[in-house]
């Protein structure tokens, strides 16, 4: 009886991990198959306990990728606001000097 109780085991052990197994390459060929970008970095995580940890997902590249090409294309804006209100005010000098001549 304890025999058979120890190949029971082994079996649920076995089946267990061929599962395990199943389940990894059916995620795998899911994410192939949604051809994710390369910027998101997925590992499974056989020990995770919600979805996001089990796929293990790090958008953090990703995300300071997007702050650094927000921050720069804000200082390009900034950078070309300046030089329109100069030219503004430029304008507006020229305007009001045109003005005081008639």
């Amino acid at each position: 009886m304890k025999k058979e109780l120890q190949a029971l085991d082994i079996d649920i052990e076995d089946a267990e991990t061929a599962r395990s197994v199943w389940e990894e390459w059916r995620t795998n060929v899911g994410i192939l198959m949604l051809k994710l970008s390369n910027d998101i970095q997925y590992v499974l995580n056989a020990k995770g306990s919600t979805p996001a940890e089990v796929m293990g997902i790090d958008c953090k590249p990703t995300l300071e990728s997007f702050a650094d090409e927000i921050n720069r294309s804000s200082v390009e804006k900034l950078e070309e606001l300046i030089s329109l209100q100069q030219q503004s005010s430029e304008l507006a000098a020229k305007i009001e000097g045109k003005r005081t001549r008639l």
